[in-house]
This record gives structure tokens, sequence and C-alpha cells, in this order.
């Protein structure tokens, strides 16, 4: 009786200390299944949480594993030898993928939250085999307040030196109207320093009313948006970073010249 009455006193959990729980998770890049030992990036991350609850940065949304299963697909080789730069990379899953098996030369990792950028950092920690013998791993995960474009060259800055970003990807990051003019001077400025640099963008459709508002904050800076097309599987014939495609999900390109419109993806 005395152990029931124990139980009886004992505070439960709140859903939202609940939510915040973490687990480390694998995620298998795409394969036949005919290895016996298929690579997977490892992220600790809390499952349960949800939008509402906290920050965002603290799991992996379907939105990140749709844009990882296309580079990992019909997008290498815009990863390659490339130096990519990831806003918003909440548990780093894509940036971990770029500078691991597709073997980007330089990888930034940003986040606008402290305690991400240290998530990102301990993920990273945790795939460290997934450097190939001889195989250089650069990732740097840095603090990037999208409010604060100037901070950007310190943020890039490379062995003393700025260095020129290839690609920029984000994952999921345009579902906060208030943070779309914000993001998109960073696009801006990120442009206008590098103007052939390869802007990607992976939303989930969950309000037609908040992308045509990212849509129309493009336009006014002066990008042009360019759907990619990609044919993901369904999740029962997916070979690897499982996910749900419904709502649907598209993959942007943000063009401001019109040279860049024949840079199609294969």
């Amino acid at each position: 009786m005395e152990h029931m009455a124990t139980k009886s006193t004992a505070k439960p959990m709140s859903a939202y200390i609940a939510a915040q729980q973490r687990s480390i998770v694998s995620y298998h890049l795409p394969s036949d299944f005919a290895s016996e030992a298929p690579v997977c990036i490892y992220i600790e991350e809390a499952r349960n949480l949800l939008a509402a609850h906290g920050t965002t940065g603290l799991r992996v949304w379907d939105a990140s594993l749709h844009l990882a299963y296309f580079l990992c697909t019909e997008g290498t080789s815009l990863v390659r030898d490339k130096a990519v730069l990831e806003l918003g990379a909440g548990t780093g899953l894509l940036s971990i993928l770029c500078a691991g098996p597709l073997k980007a030369a330089r990888v930034v990792s940003t986040d606008g939250d402290a305690d991400v950028v240290e998530s990102i950092e301990s993920n990273t920690r945790l795939n460290l085999r997934l450097r190939e013998p001889g195989q250089k791993y650069t990732l740097e995960a840095k603090v990037l307040d999208w409010a604060d474009t100037s901070s950007l060259p310190q943020v890039l800055e490379y062995e003393g030196q700025e260095a020129p970003i290839d690609l920029v990807l984000g994952a999921d990051i345009t579902y906060a109207t208030e943070s779309l003019e914000p993001l998109v001077n960073v696009l801006s400025a990120l442009h206008d320093e590098y103007p052939r640099v390869d802007i990607l963008i992976s939303t989930v459709i969950r309000n037609e009313d908040t992308f045509t508002a990212f849509v129309h904050t493009c336009t006014k800076a002066g990008f042009r948006i360019k759907r990619i097309p990609f044919n993901c599987p369904a999740l029962d014939q997916q070979r690897g970073f499982f996910h749900r495609t419904t709502p649907p999900i598209r993959i942007i390109r943000l063009i401001r010249d019109l040279a860049a419109l024949s840079e199609d993806v294969d």
C-alpha cells in the first residue's frame, strides 16, 4: 500500500516535457536493400515534438527527408565538391548528409537558436564514421539570425577569410509568415555576394496562403520561383529517408537571372 501511495502522489510528466524527450533515430539512405550494412545517419531528436511545442529544430521533418531523398538520387551533382550553406538546419540531417555521403567540399550548418546549434554539433559527432578514408570532413555549426545579415561574413568565414558558397539549402523554413521577410533578406544578401549561388528550398504545402506569401516576398526581392520536378515514390515504395508525401512537398529553386533557367536539374 505504501508503494501505491507513493505512485499516486507522483506528478505526471507534462505533455510539453514528454515531447522534449530525445532518442537516437537512424535514417537510412536510399538503397536497394541488397547491402548487409546500409548507410544510415543517426540523429538524436524529440520524435514526439509538435510544431506547437518548443523549437521545431529538435526533430527531423518530412520536408528535410524529401530534400535528402532528392539529393541522394537526382541531385548528387549539386552537392559534390561544393560549398554548402544550410539555413534553419534544425537537427542537421541535411548538413550531415552533404558533408559525409554526398562529399561536399564544405558545409556550414546554421540555425537561429544556440541550443539547436549545439544539437547539430552533437549529431555531427554521432556520424563521424561516415567519412571515407582520406576524406576531409568539414562541417561547421553556427548561429545565424536572419534579422542580422551583417553577421553573414563572420558565419561564412573559413580559415580566416570569407569563403564563397555554391549551394544554399533550406527545408521547412517558410511556414511562419513573420519570418519570411528576414529569410528572403538573407537569401538576397547571399545572392548579391555570390550571384551564381544555387538556392533550393523544400517546403510542405500545409497552407497555400503561406506559400503564396513566400512567393510574393521573393518576387518583391527580385526572385522568381522555379519548381524542381521530383517524383518521390510513395511511402511504401521508398528505399530510404522514409516520409509521408501528403500534404504535398515541393522543392523549389530561387532564380534572379535568365541564364540560371538553363541550369536545370538532370
